[in-house]
């Protein structure tokens, strides 16, 4: 059985209110919205068809953390969106967050099919 895991971690904190800010943070000031990884898969409240549909279609497990999730499980002080790999209980950084800054939809996609073939 695979053990292997896709980590994504938002550059947002959980809860209802955190997600009410981060909401009218994307509508009225999009472009100093910290969490890249979240403003392209989401839409102003859901989660795109297109990224969900994705995600269902990787043949490696993929969770998602909000940030103060990921550093209470993780400890690790990392720069933030970002896809980490726990591989054999190794966690490793697969696509930083200099990098994620720049992807859009389609192109996180291709990276995530082309990064994770031989993990999978």
């Amino acid at each position: 059985m695979n053990k292997n895991e896709l980590i994504f971690v938002y550059n947002a904190d959980q809860g209802i209110w955190n997600g009410t800010l981060d909401v009218l943070h994307k509508v009225f000031s999009p472009t100093t919205y910290s969490c890249h990884l979240c403003k392209i898969t989401y839409g102003v409240l859901s989660v795109k068809s297109k990224w969900a549909n994705f995600i269902k279609t990787l043949p490696i497990t993929s969770t998602f953390y909000h940030r103060d999730e990921f550093l209470k499980k993780f400890e690790l002080n990392e720069e933030l969106p970002a896809v980490f790999l726990l591989e054999n209980g190794q966690l490793s950084t697969l696509i930083p967050a200099h990098e994620m800054k720049k992807l859009s939809l389609s192109s996180l996609q291709e990276t995530i099919e082309l990064k994770t073939r031989a993990h999978a």
